[in-house]
């Protein structure tokens, strides 16, 4: 009866229709989702949790325009644990309110503490969950940290993915205009691995189009001509909105983004550190 359980769990997991025999990788799968999911519920409280910032650049002149958030938790009994592994089950439970209001708090913190290093005044990108964006006091908890921290709405730039905008796009609409009128920038990110996202692009206030890794892994294995990257910065830029690409490798990847008028770059190509502790 146990085996049966899991592997109708893993079947749930899958989505409608699905048939899954039991496995005994299963069991090993599901205990470790349940201890994860147990210790993520205090990782905070115990300081396991902590940030890095990734640096975006403009192009072609190579200037620092901002930084991407990205949390990571080092766990004293797992070691390192990847976000693909903790954040759907942060969102699956719920704790993601709780840990995105930290990040938020804890990015704009840092951000504040060193502007004043910084002749110009980089932005800073963070990443907001599909059910952080949902919560009932989502919009009162920005206000809250803004308040709290002092930093400018206009520094600030909120990513979002298409799946916020699935369900009740009216309501997403509504949330992202109050965003617009603090002043806060906003993002679609991971732009094209979706369904629809140049009916978003045309509806929704945003600034910036984020393209997914996946579609600049090809750049130098394929001609121009069939690289739907240079597609995208036109469409964009049609609407009137920023294009950041991510995850750039090699020199090929950013003369390309170059010659057709990328606007931003995301990564630790063209010499500089990797993602830092610390701002």
């Amino acid at each position: 009866l146990r085996q049966a359980e899991i592997a109708l769990y893993r079947a749930k997991s899958l989505g409608k229709n699905k048939v899954v025999f039991f496995q005994e990788n299963m069991q090993k799968n599901l205990e470790r989702r349940v201890s994860l999911e147990n210790m993520l519920f205090t990782a905070i409280q115990k300081k396991e949790l902590y940030l890095e910032f990734q640096p975006q650049y403009h192009i072609p002149d190579r200037r620092l325009r901002g930084f991407e958030v990205l949390v990571r938790w080092e766990s004293p009994q797992l070691g390192h644990i990847p976000p693909v592994d903790f954040i759907p089950l942060a969102e699956a439970n719920g704790s993601i309110v709780t840990i995105g209001k930290w990040i938020l708090q804890e990015a704009c913190r840092e951000y504040m503490s060193v502007l004043a290093n910084y002749e110009r005044k980089p932005t800073l990108s963070v990443n907001i969950s599909v059910v952080q964006f949902r919560s009932p006091d989502f919009m009162d908890m920005v206000r809250s940290v803004l308040a709290e921290t002092g930093i400018d709405p206009a520094n600030l730039e909120f990513e979002i993915t298409e799946s916020v905008c699935i369900n009740s796009p009216e309501q997403t609409k509504a949330i992202l205009k109050e965003l617009k009128q603090l002043g806060i920038r906003l993002s679609m990110d991971d732009f094209g691995t979706g369904y629809s996202s140049l009916s978003y692009l045309r509806t929704l206030p945003l600034d910036v189009v984020k393209i997914d890794k996946s579609f600049i892994d090809p750049i130098g294995t394929i001609p121009d001509d069939k690289n739907i990257v240079r597609s995208i910065i036109d469409m964009a830029h049609q609407l009137d909105l920023q294009v950041v690409a991510e995850g750039i490798e090699s020199l090929n990847q950013f003369d390309y983004l170059v010659r057709y008028n990328c606007d931003y770059i995301q990564g630790n190509y063209l010499g500089r550190p990797a993602p830092i502790h610390t701002l």
